[in-house]
């Protein structure tokens, strides 16, 4: 094995320990202001810290069809949980709520396939090496799509038109991070998964750049000064 493919799994620890202190910021915005959009942030970023660490004990010691499962479905399901915090900034509060139902109800029926879904355990490669979505079951599969994708689409949509709308630089951090993370996914399903890590940690740290500094977290502070 390689120098190279032994310290891959440096990328995914770097991007855990990085995403576990923002989402416990995330969390601590929440606690403080009780914004819906934090708390769909902060899960998404809880989703991506579960996500990285998994592929770092994978790479690191070796890959197992359920951890491999545990690693797809969060992967998977991180885009759309952003998203909806995304369509939360919005502040149309019905349009945010079906479209986080939406997601919700398509996360739990992959839920249910991939728990009985059989994994390619001769497409699970050996420690030291990130994976793709090749090992799954087309069941599985399918739901990739109808989550990440429309999520993935949800994401740069919202943030492009936040940005033309009120000009607040913060909302390009997450169009490109969700440019960045996207284009990742689509080169691990093209068959170039060892870029996946990397444009992770990068998306999610614009990502959270463009949330953090947004005013609609501000404006929520802003209101709940007491007065002088």
């Amino acid at each position: 094995m390689s120098p190279e493919v032994s310290g891959m799994w440096a990328i995914p620890l770097l991007a855990f320990i990085i995403s576990l202190a923002l989402t416990a910021d995330m969390a601590r915005q929440y606690w403080r202001k009780r914004q819906a959009h934090q708390l769909a942030y902060a899960a998404g970023l809880a989703l991506f810290s579960l996500a990285v660490l998994t592929e770092f004990i994978a790479t690191a010691f070796g890959w197992s069809p359920w951890m491999y499962k545990l690693y797809y479905y969060t992967g998977i399901v991180l885009v759309p949980v952003l998203a909806s915090g995304s369509v939360f900034l919005l502040r149309r509060k019905g349009l945010a709520l079906v479209f986080f139902l939406y997601v919700l109800v398509t996360a739990l029926l992959m839920l249910l396939q991939l728990i009985v879904a059989p994994v390619d355990v001769d497409r699970l490669p050996d420690k030291g090496l990130t994976v793709g979505g090749s090992a799954m079951s087309e069941a599985v599969r399918q739901y990739s799509f109808w989550l990440s994708g429309v999520g993935g689409i949800v994401l740069l949509a919202v943030s492009l038109y936040s940005f033309i709308r009120t000009r607040y630089w913060g909302n390009l951090f997450i169009f490109f991070g969700a440019l960045v993370m996207s284009a990742g996914g689509r080169l691990a399903v093209a068959g170039l998964p060892a870029l996946l890590p990397l444009s992770e940690l990068v998306g999610i740290i614009l990502l959270y750049i463009g949330v953090a500094r947004h005013p609609g977290s501000r404006r929520q502070t802003a209101r709940s000064m007491p007065d002088a």
